[in-house]
C-alpha cells in the first residue's frame, strides 16, 4: 500500500542518515583511522534495526502497548542478536575475528543516542496518530 511504502522510505531515510551521522562523528574523532569508524557505523545500524524490529511488530500500538514479551520469539531473537552484536565489542577473540575496535564511553554514548532516534521517531508517530484518530 501506498502508507506502507511510505512507512519504509521514511524508516529507510532515518536508518540512513543516523548511519551518516555516526560515521561523520567517528571520523572526526578519529581521523587517522577507519576501524573505529567502520565499528561504530556498523553497530550504530544494527542497534536501530534490532530496535526497528521491535517497533514494527504492529503499525498502531507502541512497543509500550503491545508489551516487550507478546511476541516471546521476537524478543528473544532480537536479544540474542544483540548479544552477539555486543561480544563482538567486548570479547576479545570476537573483535580481532571481525576487526572491530574498543570504543570510549563518550563513543558508546553516540551509538545509543543514534540507535535510539529512529525507533523513537517510529513510536512518536504512531502515538501521535492515535491522539489525532481520537481527537
Amino acid at each position: 500500500s501506498r502508507d506502507l511504502l511510505l512507512r519504509v522510505t521514511l524508516q529507510g531515510a532515518l536508518l540512513a542518515g543516523v548511519a551518516l551521522a555516526a560515521f561523520g562523528i567517528i571520523d572526526r574523532a578519529h581521523p587517522e583511522d577507519v576501524a573505529p569508524v567502520r565499528t561504530m557505523t556498523f553497530c550504530v545500524v544494527v542497534a536501530a534495526e534490532l530496535l526497528r524490529v521491535l517497533a514494527s511488530r504492529s503499525s498502531r500500538w507502541t512497543f509500550w502497548q503491545l508489551g516487550a514479551f507478546s511476541n516471546p520469539y521476537v524478543f528473544a531473537a532480537v536479544a540474542v542478536s544483540g548479544l552477539l552484536t555486543a561480544s563482538m565489542l567486548i570479547v576479545p577473540f570476537a573483535g580481532a575475528a571481525f576487526k572491530t575496535t574498543n570504543h570510549d564511553p563518550w563513543e558508546i554514548a553516540v551509538l545509543i543516542s543514534l540507535a535510539l532516534t529512529p525507533v523513537t521517531v517510529i513510536e512518536l508517530t504512531k502515538f501521535l496518530r492515535q491522539l489525532n484518530v481520537r481527537s
